[in-house]
């Protein structure tokens, strides 16, 4: 009985390795820089634990959070899923083009990821700790701006509404371009059949929909609606490199989600109480009446000189 086990486990083992191979080929035969690089990647997750951690990582989901952490609020407080959640729709269903290519769900993934590539790195569960340094490092906006060069990046342009307008209009430049996206996943489905045996399951559906938004964002960053082959080939880039990055390294101080201070306008003295989860960062930096909004810890040296001040009509 074991013998013929066996046998079967080496012919669906045959079978995979041969509809990899196949997939691989095909996809060989599209011409765009880069591709040879990620050929090469792809072939060499097989010789790494890195991918089948990954999967493995990402199938544990809820059991990667200490009990008691607060994720959810943690989550909440990112200014960065504010803005994304105000601009980009989150329908019920997803159907392109009755409904637009990239939605909320799916930059949302990229934190699914993040979490998953935290904990596989730092080797423990996810404590609310972490999570405040995972939040804050900035690590979202660097991948969103520079991809697969967010590592060699410090400063990053803030990102605006204007940034995810520009990706809820995103689409494909042509068929050749959604055939091209296709069939580089049916590769990662052939090789990820080949290296831990999975097939049509919440894995392959959350990663192929973070590849689509990678390449949204090459779009988005190069002034274009239409994503093209050399977006997807940076998105694969940005993957790969994510996954082999000890993302624990990029840290902020979690007191950041704790931030309180106010918003003084140097003009009529007007001021704002920053609540809890926001940051200066969040506006527009100037008032009503013109004038420039400066960040202070306290003002109780304007307070002290006359309690509220009052706005001129």
């Amino acid at each position: 009985m074991d013998s013929f086990k066996n046998r079967l486990s080496s012919m669906a083992h045959e079978a995979k390795r041969k509809r990899f191979d196949k997939d691989l080929e095909s996809l060989k035969s599209d011409k765009v820089e880069g591709l040879e690089d990620l050929i090469f990647e792809i072939k060499n997750l097989k010789k790494s634990n890195i991918y089948k951690n990954l999967y493995k990582a990402f199938n544990l989901r809820g059991n990667i959070l200490a009990p008691g952490t607060t994720a959810e609020e943690i989550r909440s407080k990112s200014s960065l899923i504010k803005i994304a959640r105000a601009n980009l729709r989150n329908p019920q269903f997803y159907f392109h083009p009755l409904t637009d290519l990239i939605n909320f769900k799916m930059f949302y993934v990229m934190y699914t990821f993040l979490e998953t590539i935290y904990f596989m790195n730092l080797g423990r569960k996810l404590e609310d700790e972490d999570l405040k340094y995972l939040y804050s490092s900035g690590l979202d906006e660097k991948i969103i701006y520079a991809l697969d060069e967010f590592e060699k990046i410090s400063d990053v342009p803030k990102l605006t509404s204007t940034f995810f307008i520009m990706l809820k209009k995103i689409t494909w430049l042509d068929k050749e371009t959604k055939r091209f996206f296709k069939e580089f996943h049916e590769v990662m489905v052939s090789a990820g059949a080949e290296i831990f045996g999975y097939s049509l399951d919440r894995f392959r559906i959350t990663e192929k929909a973070f590849l689509l938004t990678l390449s949204g964002y090459s779009a988005v960053n190069d002034g274009r609606d239409k994503i093209n082959k050399k977006d997807v080939v940076k998105a694969y880039k940005t993957y790969f490199k994510l996954i082999r990055t000890d993302i624990t390294k990029y840290k902020a101080k979690p007191e950041i989600f704790d931030l309180s201070g106010f918003l003084v306008c140097d003009k009529c003295n007007e001021y704002y109480q920053l609540q809890p989860g926001e940051s200066p960062d969040d506006f527009t930096g100037q008032c009503e009446c013109g004038g420039k909004l400066k960040f202070y810890e306290n003002i109780d040296w304007l307070l002290e000189g006359g309690g509220d001040v009052e706005v001129d009509d």
